[in-house]
């Protein structure tokens, strides 16, 4: 995907060689295939960005972009092993891990499909229900008079 182009140079008593990498989507050219590959990363590999609330998704199309994209991304925590799941929208976990001799905490990172992310909304937003329903009905039957002190642990147990 990277384009190649060579110079030569003679200058007295010397001749050398430079070869330049291009990216292949610009006229960015740099002396290591690795600036290119961190410029397309930075530049070119991410389709679109989204933000929904606190979260910014990143739509990603291929295998190629997703690791140009990751390995190109400014981070100062450690970034976790991450699996391309097809072309799609990406957004990035970040949690506070134990570090491998467990004496600390390190802040981790791993990019994830935001289908992910809508598993664990969706199973928290039934937990919340639940507890709303559940709060619902001991309101009703403390404003009924039905619930009396001594009874609130066995409803609570019991509602579980």
């Amino acid at each position: 995907m990277i384009r190649i182009r060579t110079e030569t140079h003679t200058i007295p008593e010397e001749t050398y060689t430079e070869t330049f990498y291009g990216c292949p989507q610009c006229n960015f050219e740099a002396s290591s295939t690795e600036d290119v590959q961190v410029h397309y990363g930075k530049t070119h590999a991410v389709k679109d960005i989204k933000t929904v609330g606190n979260t910014e998704c990143y739509l990603i199309e291929s295998e190629y972009d997703f690791e140009a994209w990751w390995n190109a991304r400014d981070v100062i925590d450690i970034q976790k092993p991450s699996e391309f799941k097809g072309p799609g929208w990406y957004y990035v976990e970040c949690k506070l891990e134990r570090c491998p001799r467990n004496c600390c905490n390190d802040l981790a990172s791993r990019a994830r499909p935001i289908s992910d992310l809508l598993s664990e909304l969706e199973d928290s937003a039934a937990k919340l229900i639940a507890e709303s329903l559940k709060l619902t009905r001991l309101q009703a039957m403390a404003m009924s008079g039905k619930l009396l002190p001594k009874k609130l642990d066995y409803f609570l147990e019991t509602t579980t």
